[in-house]
């Protein structure tokens, strides 16, 4: 169930353009200049504390699953916060 939410969230901000409205408050908080799309700072400490909430459950995976899984969400979080990292140097 809180996967399916996590999920649904991920969908409504990429329709919404959600993150994008974080770049201006998180750049005047962190001081983030040179950096364009710092809204992956958060996106990076989000993601660090799901993969703690679920490391009983990957935990309770068969092997084959459990690498499975993580090999998924690597690609998934690797091409978005990194694709992003890379995007943001760029357009600075």
């Amino acid at each position: 169930m809180t996967l399916s939410v996590i999920f649904l969230f991920l969908a409504i901000d990429e329709f919404a353009s959600l993150h994008e409205k974080l770049i201006e408050p998180i750049h005047s908080k962190l001081n983030t200049s040179g950096f364009y799309f710092a809204w992956v700072i958060p996106g990076a400490a989000f993601t660090f504390v799901c993969l703690l909430i679920f490391t009983r459950f990957l935990g309770h995976l068969p092997t084959q699953t459990r690498r499975l899984f993580l090999l998924a969400g690597s690609l998934y979080v690797g091409g978005t916060l990194g694709m992003e990292m890379i995007g943001g140097t760029i357009l600075v």
